[in-house]
């Protein structure tokens, strides 16, 4: 018999600077190699493979294999996790000006698998709501596209709303 969901675990992986900035480079969706993320972070091999690993474990990322490489990204629901996570969480110092850029970025538009999100996607999601554009989808966060809002993305845009 399972007993309550384990927080405290999440909450373990999350609570590494290291683990969790690794997750954040990971919020863009690309898959990206030991390498890239421990350089970007500035830490060895060996503790960035020890975090992976542990991440790993917990089911926050998940691993595929190209060729020789080990390609990691987020799992499935996890995204949407850190991305809810992301509106509690103040601003850390930045350690440099790449750092600040990137953070910046990362909160005012970053696109995450397959949709625009961060404070731009924000904007753009109310401003469609004003113009009629989408309807928001009883009992869920989903939007539709109304018939307006075909209309105009096939004549105004010449955007194909399939």
């Amino acid at each position: 018999m399972a007993g309550d969901a384990d927080l405290a675990r999440i909450g373990f992986l999350l609570s590494d600077r290291n683990r969790a900035a690794m997750l954040l480079l990971l919020l863009d969706g690309r898959p990206q190699p030991v390498s890239a993320l421990m350089a970007e972070i500035g830490i060895s091999a060996s503790l960035a493979s020890t975090h992976l690993r542990k991440l790993q474990d917990g089911g926050l990322v998940v691993v595929e294999v190209s060729g020789r490489q080990r390609l990691y990204r987020l799992a499935s629901p996890v995204a949407e996790a850190i991305e809810g996570l992301l509106l509690l969480a103040r601003p850390g110092p930045a350690k440099s000006l790449r750092q600040a850029t990137r953070g910046r970025k990362l909160r005012e538009a970053r696109v995450r698998y397959d949709h625009l999100a961060g404070s731009l996607g924000a904007a753009v999601k109310s401003r469609l709501l004003e113009l009629g554009w989408i309807d928001l989808l009883e009992a869920s966060r989903a939007v539709d596209l109304t018939e307006a809002g075909r209309r105009e993305l096939r004549g105004r845009l010449g955007v194909d709303p399939a």
